[in-house]
């Protein structure tokens, strides 16, 4: 349910098509929230070539200056009830205890199933993280209050992730778009050597160290692929595989699912996908999906669904119908939108005040 009085929110974050933020403010606004939306990327702006890795370097902490008085400026200007961030990359400290100083409820919406970008122990300036990933509850719970932590899943973004016809597109029989590691070099040469005769497509960044000289170097594509054109490639590919980067080094978390848990189905393709309890929890299997648990069992599964296209197809499209809105980030804002209202009306009485230093918070 949503308050009488509209929500005022700020929310920093990228907003590319696609794209988590952008996503979910249709989500927020639909619940009544007003919305004022600071794109990072206008401050400090990916790195794509020599030229502006250079000036990143130069620049990079002139940007983020600047990127913190464009969110105070907001702050001034709006006086809102909240600041969310999807991640918080190049979101200062000093800035949130500022934001946290006026009384503003500070929201991270986690995405990542690591913690490279921004240590773990920097989630203890939000007064909320809602995480995408159900193993780094525990973790969360140590450094912030148990209202403080919240699961709120990956979706897709439906205004690209949808079916999708491309014209003129070949054939694919197998479709893997990630980036590459041992892990998952490994699994992809293993198909590939046992399925010399199909049609096998990887798509991601670096691959050609692993496939150089193997049976993976036929199956790679040099192209980038993202909104539109990632959507046609699912929707055109008969089978799509999703699996993740295994056991990150520094704190043993491992994906259980991923955005392309919720976007394949989202842009009706076939999803063939690691098995877990997690994704059976969020798909009927083998109905609207199905999974595999090793390297034989996935070679088994790519033969025997490229061998029943009828049944690959109908699987597909109860796939499609349990994601679609359900798993949308639209609905994900919905989410995000109540968790926030509840901690408000939680607080509304309670006056506004200095955060504590991370040493000093208190132990949930």
């Amino acid at each position: 349910m949503t308050s009488s009085k509209p929500v005022r929110a700020i929310l920093a974050s990228e907003f590319w098509p696609g794209a988590t933020a952008r996503g979910i403010v249709p989500g927020l606004r639909d619940f009544g929230w007003l919305v004022d939306e600071i794109d990072i990327r206008q401050y400090v702006p990916p790195s794509h070539n020599f030229r502006s890795r250079v000036e990143g370097r130069l620049r990079h902490q002139e940007r983020l200056n600047v990127l913190q008085r464009a969110i105070l400026a907001s702050a001034q200007t709006h006086n809102p009830d909240v600041f969310l961030t999807v991640k918080g990359v190049g979101i200062r400290e000093d800035t949130l205890a500022a934001l946290h100083h006026r009384g503003i409820l500070l929201v991270n919406y986690y995405p990542d199933y690591h913690f490279d970008d921004i240590p773990l122990e920097a989630m203890a300036n939000y007064d909320l993280v809602a995480t995408t990933k159900s193993f780094q509850l525990d973790a969360l719970k140590m450094i912030l209050p148990p209202d403080g932590v919240a699961l709120v899943h990956h979706g897709y973004g439906g205004e690209v992730h949808r079916p999708v016809r491309a014209p003129n597109q070949p054939p694919i029989d197998v479709l893997y778009i990630g980036n590459a590691n041992p892990r998952k070099a490994a699994l992809m040469l293993t198909l590939a050597e046992a399925m010399p005769n199909t049609v096998i497509r990887v798509v991601g960044q670096r691959w050609s160290k692993y496939a150089r000289g193997t049976a993976l170097a036929r199956t790679l594509s040099g192209t980038a692929l993202s909104g539109d054109f990632y959507a046609a490639e699912i929707t055109t590919a008969k089978i799509n595989l999703a699996f993740h980067m295994g056991k990150d080094p520094k704190t043993g978390f491992a994906d259980l699912v991923s955005t392309r848990s919720f976007e394949i189905p989202a842009c009706g393709g076939f999803m063939l996908h690691i098995d877990n309890d997690e994704i059976r929890s969020l798909y009927d299997v083998p109905s609207e999906i199905d999974t595999f648990a090793s390297p034989e069992e996935l070679i088994a599964k790519v033969r025997y669904w490229l061998d029943h296209p009828v049944e690959r197809q109908e699987v597909a499209a109860r796939g499609h119908a349990r994601a679609v809105p359900a798993y949308s980030y639209f609905e994900r804002g919905r989410e995000l939108a109540q968790l926030v209202e509840d901690r408000l009306a939680d607080r509304k009485d309670v006056s506004p005040m200095l955060p504590l230093a991370r040493s000093a918070r208190p132990a949930p």
